[in-house]
């Protein structure tokens, strides 16, 4: 039995019932379900990420996490889940808990070293979309940051799976 992602059963939900109420004036049901399930997907991550934030008062840490995971990931690329709910579930835990997690001063340069590694020979984009991803990691190590790097590192992960090749199949429908 195939269960449809939450997510996009209700973008599809919404967009057919958007056709419906003006058939004339509004794209193809499949342009309005792609793009109200990308809207939807960040949404309703970034709204977790900052609700879990804010109870834990880590709010500005928090969103710091979630913004250099973002500028990373946009230059380098990385994992995509298939399941849109799976990839606003993962992320939500795994952005929400970089502030929270401790760690020694000794390991934020090590730690930027490998991120950087993963980076040059993992990612598949061109050189110069690299840059970037390595001047946020410099910056994280000069300053002794632990939730820039902690950030990187939770990026650089998405790229061992498939060197950060995008799934073609799931991709041109969904983006996360």
């Amino acid at each position: 039995m195939h269960m449809t992602d939450p997510i996009d059963f209700a973008a599809e939900r919404i967009s057919n019932l958007i056709k419906k109420l003006n058939p004339e004036e509004t794209v193809e049901v499949e342009v309005m379900n792609y793009s109200l399930s990308l809207g939807m997907n960040l949404l309703l991550t970034v709204s977790f990420i900052m609700a879990i934030g804010f109870m834990t008062n880590t709010a500005l840490s928090t969103l710091l996490s979630f913004l250099i995971f973002a500028v990373q990931r946009f230059f380098v690329k990385g994992f995509h889940f298939k399941s849109l709910t799976l990839c606003v579930l993962v992320t939500t835990t795994l952005i929400a808990s970089i502030p929270h997690l401790p760690l020694p001063q000794l390991a934020i340069t090590p730690i930027g070293i490998v991120c950087t590694l993963i980076i040059l020979y993992k990612a598949k984009v061109k050189p110069i979309a690299k840059l970037i991803p390595f001047f946020v990691i410099a910056i994280g190590m000069i300053l002794q940051d632990s939730v820039i790097i902690l950030a990187c590192a939770a990026q650089a992960i998405t790229l061992v799976p498939k060197g950060g090749d995008f799934n073609v199949e799931y991709t041109r429908k969904k983006n996360c």
